[in-house]
């Protein structure tokens, strides 16, 4: 274990959060539940660059490197959900998620650690040969599969499952999906200030950070916490750009808004929500499914760094980042990319599970209806690739996004309609690829 000293003297992970510098105010002292063991590292990514024509300085932030069962970037927000728990004298965590969440693994390994009795609730149908849920009930969490996808059963099981545990006379607390309340969030506030000056004492200072963005609250607390670091050293907040991993960008925008209000609040700052930069290009056929620029992503860095990423999260998320210094926004500029781990994902069974369908290469797309358990979608497939015209419906029946494969790759116009059926986004990939 390692001494509490080191934990204290840890350079970033807890350093003092105002500096003489500055006229900002002593940031809250929340409860926390000590779970890092100090700074994940920051690395260079000197041959990805040089793969990408050295247009861009990129780095690494290796949030999969933490102590505890893969880890990830959601250990930071446990540190405060779970802080906050047990000082309210809870002995019984219940949370919620699908079945590759890393946060509900994370929160599973953080009970262990902490002695506290942890139920996971994930959503239907249930799935066999899970590798992340393997390892939930390895760490000694009890997991709760709903029947369907529905968000509704979902939570309807975890109000049953807490109330069954208060009823046997445990204390409860419930944290809610991604573990991304504005409590959660400030643990990524800390870790923005834990950059920056790891950052420094490498001798710079960064243009960007780019991250994948589901939840939003990783995104939230980058954002204040840039703003903090900024103010304390004097100079210019470095741009926060989260990649749209799970919801489209109109529909994570005001979940991101939301929680730099609330954790502004917390630090007493003005909000700076003129800074929220959202990519939604990565999006793909939606949450879980991985997509040609993901895949492409995360082989490139595999073989440039030997470094692997998830495909529901960070895959995406890399592909933002590739994306960015292609087209030439990062060009001469230091970016760090976020790794967000939660690479069990790896083994999981992703993406549209499709019986076999006529090789048709112009089929007609209302013929036949799918379930992911993340979208609903039709279309057809040709020689076990999607081709032809796809359409992308929320779960209310809406359509989402509309546009045409050719065996397997997105070309021609896309369209993001809100739940109005009005146009909100055009993305002209055959414009991307010329």
């Amino acid at each position: 274990m390692v001494p509490a000293s080191v934990v204290q003297d840890a350079p970033g992970y807890d350093r003092p959060v105002s500096s003489p510098r500055s006229n900002l105010p002593p940031l809250p002292d929340l409860p926390r539940a000590r779970l890092l063991d100090g700074p994940t590292p920051l690395q260079p990514l000197e041959r990805l660059s040089d793969a990408l024509g050295g247009r861009a300085e990129l780095w690494i932030k290796r949030e999969d490197l933490g102590p505890l069962a893969f880890s990830g970037n959601k250990l930071r927000n446990l540190e405060f959900l779970l802080g906050a728990a047990v000082s309210d004298g809870a002995d019984t965590i219940v949370t919620s998620g699908r079945r590759w969440s890393n946060h509900c693994r994370l929160t599973a390994a953080a009970g262990a650690r902490l002695g506290l009795r942890v139920e996971i609730v994930v959503s239907g149908p249930p799935a066999a040969g899970s590798a992340n849920l393997a390892l939930i009930e390895s760490l000694g969490a009890t997991v709760h599969q709903a029947a369907t996808d529905a968000r509704s059963e979902r939570e309807a099981l975890v109000t049953r499952v807490a109330a069954e545990a208060g009823s046997a006379g445990r204390s409860v607390h419930v944290i809610p999906v991604g573990g991304s309340d504005a409590t959660g969030a400030w643990g990524q506030v800390l870790a923005a200030l834990e950059v920056a000056d790891q950052a420094a004492s490498r001798g710079f200072r960064p243009d960007a950070i780019v991250l994948p963005s589901a939840t939003g609250g990783t995104q939230a607390g980058l954002v204040v916490g840039a703003a903090i670091a900024a103010g304390q050293a004097g100079t210019a907040p470095t741009r926060i750009i989260g990649v749209a991993v799970a919801h489209p960008e109109p529909e994570l925008r005001p979940h991101v808004t939301e929680l730099i209000d609330e954790l502004a609040t917390l630090a007493r700052l003005d909000a700076p929500a003129d800074s929220i930069a959202i990519d939604g290009a990565q999006l793909g056929g939606g949450y879980g499914i991985p997509s040609p620029g993901s895949t492409e992503a995360a082989s490139l860095l595999a073989r440039t760094e030997g470094i692997l990423v998830d495909p529901v999260y960070t895959a995406k998320g890399l592909a933002g980042l590739i994306s960015a210094v292609r087209s030439g926004a990062l060009d001469g500029r230091r970016a760090i990319f976020w790794h967000g781990g939660g690479l069990p994902a790896l083994f999981e069974t992703l993406g549209p599970t499709i019986e076999a369908m006529p090789a048709d290469p112009e089929p007609t797309p209302d013929v036949a209806l799918y379930d992911t358990g993340a979208v609903r979608y039709r279309g057809y497939q040709l020689a076990g690739q999607m081709h032809g015209e796809w359409e992308f419906l929320r779960k209310d029946g809406t359509l989402m996004r509309a546009g045409r494969f050719e065996r397997g790759t997105q070309v021609g116009v896309w369209r993001t309609f809100d739940r109005h059926g009005d146009v909100v986004k055009e993305t002209d990939f055959s414009r991307k690829q010329a």
